[in-house]
Formats: C-alpha cells, sequence, structure tokens
C-alpha cells in the first residue's frame, strides 16, 4: 500500500525529470493516491510549460533569423550607398580638379602661344618660361594638395605666410595671356603697409 507506489512514484519522478511522459499509477493508500494524483497534475503543468516554452524559443529563433536578414539587407543598402555617395564624391572632385587646374593650364597655354608667336625679346621669353615652369609647379602643388585632402585643418600648416601684392601680382601673371583678357589693361592699387597673412600663398593667389 506503501513502499510500491512510492517506488513507481519515484520512478515517474525520474522519468518526468527526463521528459518523458509518462504519469503514475494510481494505487496503494489514499495518501500515496492523493501523492501520486496531484504529482501527475504537476507533470502535466510542467510538461504544458515546456512546450510553451520550446514553442517561444521556435518563435525567438524564427525573430532572430528575421533580424539577422534585415540586418544583411541594411548592411547591403548602407553599402550600396557609400558606393553612390563615393562615385558622388569623386564627380565633386573631378569638378573641383578641373576648375582648380584649369587657370593655370590656360595660363601655361597663353604663354606657349605667345612663345610660339614670335618677336619677342630675350628677358620676355625668359619671363615667360619661368611663368610656365611657375604655373606647372602650381599645378604640382594642386595634385599633391589633393593627395592630402583627407586631413583635418588641424592638420593642415601654413608653409609660409602669404603677401597681398605677391598673390595679386600672381593672379595678374596668371589671367593676362589668356585670350579673354589680351585688350584688357589691369591696374593694381595695393597699399604697401598691408600686413603678411596667416594664408597659403597659392590658395590665395586661387581665391
Amino acid at each position: 500500500l506503501i513502499v510500491r507506489p512510492v517506488e513507481q512514484l519515484d520512478h515517474a519522478a525520474q522519468r518526468l525529470a527526463r521528459g518523458e511522459r509518462s504519469p503514475a499509477r494510481i494505487e496503494g493508500a489514499h495518501e500515496v493516491a492523493s501523492l501520486a494524483m496531484t504529482f501527475n497534475a504537476l507533470g502535466d503543468d510542467l510538461r504544458e510549460e515546456r512546450a510553451a516554452r520550446e514553442r517561444r524559443l521556435r518563435e525567438l529563433e524564427e525573430a532572430l533569423r528575421a533580424l539577422e536578414a534585415a540586418k544583411t539587407s541594411l548592411e547591403q543598402a548602407q553599402s550600396s550607398l557609400v558606393r553612390s555617395e563615393k562615385l558622388a564624391s569623386v564627380g565633386r572632385l573631378a569638378a573641383g580638379v578641373a576648375h582648380e587646374i584649369g587657370n593655370p593650364l590656360s595660363a601655361i597655354l597663353g604663354f606657349v602661344e605667345l612663345l610660339r608667336g614670335g618677336g619677342l625679346e630675350a628677358a620676355e621669353e625668359d619671363e615667360f618660361l619661368r611663368r610656365v615652369q611657375s604655373e606647372t609647379e602650381r599645378i604640382h602643388r594642386i595634385i599633391r594638395n589633393l593627395l592630402d585632402f583627407a586631413r583635418t585643418p588641424s592638420d593642415t600648416k601654413v608653409a609660409r605666410a602669404a603677401v597681398v601684392s605677391e598673390a595679386v601680382a600672381d593672379a595678374v601673371h596668371l589671367v593676362s595671356p589668356q585670350k579673354d583678357l589680351r585688350g584688357v589693361r589691369i591696374e593694381r592699387r595695393i597699399a604697401e603697409d598691408l600686413p603678411e597673412v596667416a594664408l597659403d600663398a597659392d590658395r590665395l593667389t586661387q581665391v
């Protein structure tokens, strides 16, 4: 009435711990039979809770897979956006390069055309050749600066202070050989006591 039902109840508890569905038999003394009934009810509750937990786990796994798929899609979209932005940046950079190099190239072409036309004095030829070399070096500096464009402004150091009168003179020499300005007379009125400015001389000339 006591020992065997309790042993069977113990075996049922072990099976329940392993996840097996094997309820205890209702037999023996009244108290033992009542305990078996309570145990079986508890086993049913545990199995239902375990099944619910497994369903919830599957739902979470599906949600995780959906999140991973969404993450992959976002990464692909971000990569595509970065590529598009890079292409746009390349286009803007190319336009800027064409603008920055355009002026010195026009000046060089103007000087070369004057030199090929002949009829110049030796001093004029030397001056034009010097300007061709100067503008070629300027193009080289522009390209070199483009290689350093990723630096932050705090990393950029001014090699030497700019003299406004020299920058204006360089700008005049730069544009004067161009065809559109051949018939234009340029007057420069610059105060002699202007201080130097903490700007790059080439960049001031570009301005």
